[in-house]
């Protein structure tokens, strides 16, 4: 089974449209580890609130 971060990461890949750097090329999309350890962030309430929904 995913973990949680993996599950919201694939969410984004299927609604964010994907963007390409000066060669055309693909930049993959992918989670900020350091932003899951801010202070004041409310992203893990928002996962929380994802995984119980789920």
């Amino acid at each position: 089974m995913k973990s949680i971060q993996d599950q919201v990461l694939d969410l984004f890949k299927d609604e964010i449209s994907t963007r390409l750097d000066k060669n055309w090329k693909e930049i993959p999309l992918e989670l900020d580890y350091d932003l899951f350890d801010a202070p004041g962030d409310d992203l893990l309430d928002a996962l929380n609130k994802f995984e119980q929904k789920i």
